[in-house]
C-alpha cells in the first residue's frame, strides 16, 4: 500500500490533475460473499464486515461499503472502506475533516438539517437531492443540475466495477482488500489524468 500511495503522490506532483472545487459523493457495496453464504462466512467478520442494504440494487448484502469523493471530471479524490451498515452521511463526515471550501453534490442519502449545519461549519456547501415532500427543497432547475452532475459518479463506479473489477473480492484480509482497491483507484485516476492530457473524453 505504501508503494501505491507514493505513486499517487508522484502522480499529483508530476501531472496536471483535473480537480475543481465541485465534488460528488456516493458509495457502492463491496460484498465479500454471496448473500446465501453470509451466515457461514468467516472471512472479514472479525474485521468489521456486516450486513448492509444497497438501495439502488434493492438487496441486502454482507461485507463492506466504499465511500468515494469524486470530482466532476471523474477523478477519485478520496475513498474509504467501512462496514456495510455504516450510514452514507458518516462517510461524508469523515471526508469533511480533510476537505474544506468545497461544493459537494449528493443523493437523498445525504440529507438532514444536522448534516447541512455540520458541513456549513466546516466550510462545505452540501447540495443533495431531497425527497419530493421535503419542506425546504431546491428549485427545479437546481435539482436538475444536481441530478445531471451526479451521473458522473455512476460512470466512475461503473468503470471501477466493469473494467477494473473493483467489486470482486479476492483478498483474504482487510489490508489486502484495501491495497487491491487502492490499486484499482490509482489505475482509474491514471486513465483520467492521461485523458485530460490528451483531451480525450472519460
Amino acid at each position: 500500500m505504501q508503494v501505491t500511495e507514493l505513486l499517487r503522490q508522484q502522480l499529483v506532483q508530476s501531472f496536471p490533475i483535473p480537480i475543481s472545487h465541485y465534488f460528488v459523493i456516493d458509495s457502492f457495496p463491496l460484498p465479500v460473499c454471496k448473500f446465501g453464504r453470509a451466515r457461514y462466512c468467516r472471512s472479514f467478520r472479525a474485521e468489521g464486515a456486516n450486513y448492509g442494504r444497497c438501495p439502488s440494487q434493492k438487496e441486502t448484502y454482507f461485507g463492506f461499503k466504499v465511500h468515494a469523493l469524486i470530482t466532476l471530471e471523474g477523478y477519485v479524490s478520496a475513498f474509504e472502506i467501512t462496514p456495510a451498515s455504516v450510514d452514507d452521511r458518516e462517510g461524508l463526515r469523515d471526508f469533511a475533516g480533510n476537505h474544506l471550501n468545497l461544493v459537494i453534490l449528493g443523493d437523498k442519502g445525504y440529507t438532514g438539517e444536522t448534516l447541512y449545519e455540520d458541513m456549513q461549519n466546516k466550510g462545505i456547501c452540501l447540495m443533495s437531492l431531497k425527497p419530493s415532500n421535503y419542506k425546504k427543497n431546491w428549485p427545479t432547475e437546481i435539482r436538475r443540475l444536481i441530478f445531471r452532475f451526479r451521473r458522473r459518479v455512476e460512470t466512475v463506479f461503473s468503470q471501477l466495477s466493469e473494467q477494473l473489477n473493483a467489486e470482486r473480492v479476492l483478498a483474504k484480509s482487510l489490508q489486502g482488500l484495501c491495497t487491491r482497491l487502492q490499486n484499482k483507484v490509482l489505475g482509474h485516476n491514471l486513465c483520467i489524468t492521461f485523458n485530460s492530457i490528451f483531451l480525450a473524453p472519460l
